[in-house]
């Protein structure tokens, strides 16, 4: 029995031991993380910002999409000053976007998980690109804090890879959109004629 009584103590403070260094280890792990994705769109900042700033395309082209989750289903929220949406699928699981701030080229959204204490925030940015091939630079960024429980934050780097490849998409879907379909310009009616636009010279340099 003595025997016996000693090997369960000796389990008990191994286990006790692992939890121990688990959470030491863990300690040492940053409770924040990021991601950031970056690409340029031959639509004006304007038509990027027209479509980023409306969420109800968002289930059209980001990963609150049937295409990336079949089973999703979108509820809108506009109600007590708050816009956003709230969703549930088997894939995207559950929770609830609420949009935080817009401006004519920023727009923050905050993210929450059901049944997750975890703290994420969203923010898209819109700016001129003036390049020959691209009219429009799009950032789209996404921040998050697992919270102070030290098992939390030995799924950080996992939450990051997977927050990093939806934010991908999300970016991909949005210039596919932008690029494909949504800022091509109606053609004009048959026999309607449309001038040129102007295009001022350039100036003449002056010698030094």
């Amino acid at each position: 029995m003595q025997t016996v009584g000693r090997f369960i103590l000796f389990v008990i403070a191994g286990f006790v031991s692992v939890v121990l260094l688990t959470v030491l280890v863990a300690m040492w792990i940053p409770r924040t993380w990021h991601v950031s994705a970056t690409d340029v769109s031959s639509a004006t900042p304007a038509d990027v910002w027209r479509v980023v700033s409306d969420l109800r395309t968002w289930p059209e082209w980001s990963i609150w999409s049937t295409q990336h989750d079949p089973t999703i289903s979108i509820d809108w929220i506009a109600a007590g000053g708050s816009e956003g949406f709230t969703w549930t699928g088997e894939r995207a699981g559950q929770g609830e976007l609420h949009v935080k701030s817009r401006a004519h080229d920023r727009m923050v959204y905050e993210l929450r998980f059901t049944g997750s204490a975890m703290q994420v925030t969203g923010e898209i940015l819109v700016r001129d690109a003036r390049l020959d091939d691209a009219r429009s630079i799009v950032t789209w960024r996404v921040y998050g804090d697992v919270g102070p429980n030290p098992f939390a934050r030995l799924s950080v780097d996992l939450i990051r890879k997977v927050v990093d490849a939806e934010t991908q998409q999300n970016l991909s879907g949005l210039l596919h959109v932008l690029d494909d379909s949504v800022v091509r310009a109606p053609a004009p009616e048959r026999g309607v004629f449309t001038p040129p636009r102007a295009v001022s010279a350039p100036s003449p340099r002056t010698g030094n």
